[in-house]
């Protein structure tokens, strides 16, 4: 009999007995999100400026939920990493079903990505965004099974709850493996960073850290020339994972 767990439920502890997921500590492994390539102008930083004080506003009567981040928080970025334009497009709510690598097993994980960006059918970026409240470390297993669903070897993806940011890198080249970046705050000044007091712990494999929005915002901006340069990956035959 299939049993199915649904994406929202599934643990790291599971990701590895099902899929063989392992974190690397290889520091060299996701160096993508240390060495942005893009400076922002003068004109995204005063927007990026607009975005902060419109998310702090709201933060004044807590929790700010899901869909209000989508829109104020990770609507505007997506804007200015160009992914509203050609060639890329975006997908909302995508289902994703993926089976176990054990053939004795029929264990599925199903669910639904908030967004994902794709070039053509190549997956640039999956994104899984919560409540203002909700704590990254809770988010990390769900994203990371999503991007088990990605036909590509290579993967990348962000959790945000509007207040904190963590990009992730998946590679199932060989074996599956994953590695995360420190955790960004988009609240903390560009001119003088500070420690958050309301800062989500850190997820799986993280140390916390606050820096300037902008570079985040310029981490997104770097993804769309580095993102072209991805191999293209024939779907692996010997997975069973799709997106509908």
């Amino acid at each position: 009999m299939v049993q199915a767990i649904r994406s929202s439920d599934i643990t790291l502890e599971k990701l590895e007995a099902l899929f063989g997921l392992s974190l690397t500590e290889d520091p060299d492994f996701f160096l993508e999100w240390q060495t942005p390539a893009i400076e922002l102008t003068e004109t995204e930083i005063q927007r990026l400026d607009q975005v902060k004080r419109h998310f702090r506003y709201l933060l004044r009567q807590p929790p700010v939920l899901e869909g209000v981040v989508k829109m104020v928080m990770l609507s505007p970025l997506l804007e200015l990493a160009g992914f509203y334009d050609a060639p890329f497009q975006i997908r909302t709510e995508a289902e994703i079903t993926i089976s176990s690598l054990d053939s004795d097993s029929d264990t599925m994980v199903r669910g639904a990505i908030d967004v994902l960006v794709l070039m053509e059918t190549l997956w640039l970026l999956v994104i899984e965004s919560k409540m203002s409240d909700f704590s990254l470390t809770k988010a990390l297993a769900q994203a990371l099974s999503y991007m088990l669903a990605s036909p590509e070897s290579i993967t990348f993806g962000m959790i945000t709850n509007g207040t904190d940011f963590v990009f992730l890198k998946v590679n199932t080249e060989k074996a599956a493996i994953y590695s995360s970046s420190k955790v960004f705050s988009l609240l903390v000044s560009s001119v003088q960073p500070i420690a958050s007091s309301t800062a989500s712990p850190s997820p799986a494999g993280l140390s916390a850290t606050t820096m300037p929005a902008d570079l985040i915002a310029s981490i997104l901006l770097s993804a769309s020339p580095l993102l072209h340069n991805l191999p293209v990956d024939k779907p692996d035959k010997t997975r069973d994972r799709f997106v509908t």
